[in-house]
């Protein structure tokens, strides 16, 4: 009796708090997070973001708000974040070496050897998606 009511206690508290786990298509290959935020505001919190996430911005265009990261290799496995903005939404995208022995990037995609890396995409989406009020996050599938 004590562990079922705890249980729903718990229950509750994930249902109140809109936690769920949004399953990934298979073969996805970028992570949009739409937002209410203006187009400049979102792309300075986008930099920001994964500079505490120790990416360095490579290239930046505040005009058509896009940027890249160097490939971050402090992350497995090594990655380059690209991310545009357009109409409150940032598209993610990543692409990098899916394994130690590979000598090219590859673009990350929800299947085959670059899983792993999409995957580490979708769980800094996720984080960054907490320091916004309803936004959404949905999987670009082609």
């Amino acid at each position: 009796m004590k562990h079922a009511l705890i249980l729903s206690c718990l229950l509750w508290l994930l249902i109140l708090r809109g936690g769920y786990a949004q399953s990934i298509p298979a073969g996805a290959t970028g992570v949009d997070l739409v937002t209410a935020q203006p187009d400049s505001a979102l792309f300075r919190a986008v930099s920001g973001f994964l500079e505490t996430q120790e990416f360095v911005i490579e290239q930046t265009d505040e005009q058509t708000y896009t940027l890249s990261t160097e490939l971050n290799e402090n992350v497995a496995p090594s990655m380059r974040v690209l991310v545009s903005v357009d109409g409150g939404t940032a598209h993610f995208t990543a692409e990098g070496r899916p394994s130690d022995w590979a000598d090219t990037d590859q673009p990350f995609t929800h299947e085959g050897e670059t899983k792993t890396g999409f995957l580490v995409l979708n769980r800094l989406v996720d984080q960054f998606a907490r320091s916004f009020a309803n936004a959404t996050v949905e999987y670009v599938v082609p």
